[in-house]
């Protein structure tokens, strides 16, 4: 986001690691999930559909009660990713899934079940196809 000093402290960190990349507030956000094999993020509808549009698992990190918590609850139940709720818990997920693609293509399954990449078409069609 837009915070700098956070941004700052992030980079100081990731300078040991060559791979990690702090990007701080970004315009082509549709690009690097393209470039991703999952999404780190929250649980809101909008990251959960665009991830998956993308045909991208998702790690979900401390939702909010309500509707990231549903949210949150569908993406497990159809195996379409992880809700984690410390740093720690990113990081062992992530350790894990790195080291088995037969754990990555079981989430990309889930994600397959769920996503609607071509929903709006849909429903355009069905509104023409009621009028």
């Amino acid at each position: 986001g837009t915070n700098q000093h956070l941004k700052a402290a992030l980079e100081a960190k990731s300078a040991k690691n060559p791979h990690l990349k702090v990007f701080g507030f970004v315009n082509n956000m549709d690009e690097l999930m393209e470039v991703s094999d999952l999404v780190v993020g929250k649980a809101g509808g909008l990251t959960i559909t665009e991830s998956f549009c993308k045909a991208k698992p998702v790690i979900l990190f401390q939702a909010v009660p309500g509707q990231e918590v549903r949210n949150t609850f569908i993406v497990k139940k159809y195996g379409a990713g992880f809700a984690t709720n410390s740093a720690k818990e990113v990081i062992n997920t992530i350790s894990e899934l790195s080291q088995s693609l037969k754990k990555m293509e079981r989430l990309r399954e889930g994600v397959r079940r769920l996503a609607r990449p071509e929903a709006a078409k849909d429903i355009a069609r069905w509104v023409e196809h009621e009028l």
